[in-house]
Parts: structure tokens; sequence; C-alpha cells
């Protein structure tokens, strides 16, 4: 089965554990990172046949998660990203328009099921996408 890691990048360490701790217990392989640089540094790390999710928080230290997002969309092993803003999330989803990858924007304080169907969903289409004729 191909790993499923879940990318969370936020600058809130509480947040981050309480992403990590409820997505691990889902049987997730889950990376933190406190900044989208921090990403960007160990992205390579990551295995290189996972599928990964990415969420990141909409403002960040050096970069936002809009940039983010700009960034690693082309990346094949990206499957789904999230945006949690405590900003309005109209605004927010209004910036992403130049985008073709689909984004789910979440506004905090973030609802954790509708967070965890997303994610599911994500990795589940996926799965899809690859065993249809067309993927061969």
């Amino acid at each position: 089965m191909t790993q499923r890691c879940i990318c969370i990048i936020d600058d809130e360490e509480d947040l981050l554990f309480l992403l990590e701790t409820r997505f691990k217990k889902d049987g997730y392989d889950v990376v933190t990172f406190e900044s989208a640089e921090k990403f960007y540094d160990h992205a390579a790390e990551l295995d290189a046949g996972a599928q990964i999710f990415v969420l990141s928080d909409y403002r960040l230290p050096e970069d936002s998660g809009v940039q983010l997002l700009e960034r690693i969309q082309s990346q094949e092993q990206v499957v789904g990203f999230a945006l949690q803003t405590g900003y309005n999330p109209t605004e927010v989803a209004a910036e992403l328009c130049a985008t073709s990858f689909p984004v789910e924007v979440l506004e905090k304080p973030v609802n954790m099921n509708e967070l965890v169907e997303f994610v599911r969903k994500s990795f589940q289409q996926r799965a899809i996408d690859e065993s249809s004729p067309e993927a061969s």
C-alpha cells in the first residue's frame, strides 16, 4: 500500500500538536513544520513514493499558504491541499481562483470532522484516479 503522509504547516505549536495527534490516530504518517521555509527545506526528504496531503495555515511567517500552494501544486505526489484561516474564507478563496488545484478553505477554529473527511476523500480520489484505465 502506498504511504499516505500529511504535512501540516502552521506557526501555532499547540495546533500542530493537536492536528498531528488526530491524524496519527487515524493511521497517517504526519510531518509538521512551523514555517513554509522549513517545509521547503525538508520536502525533498519525504518518501518519493508517498502520497502527500498538505494542510497549511493561510498566514505564515515568511510566506502565505497561497504562495505555498503555488509552489507545490504541480508535484505529482500531492493529493490534496487545505488552507485554514482566521480571515474571511470567501476572500481567501478568491485568491485561489488562479489555481487549478482543488483546495478546501477552512475557517478557524477548524471543524475537525470536516477536515478529516476532506483528507480521507482526497486520498480516496487519488486511489480511484490511479486505478482508472486512463491512468495506465
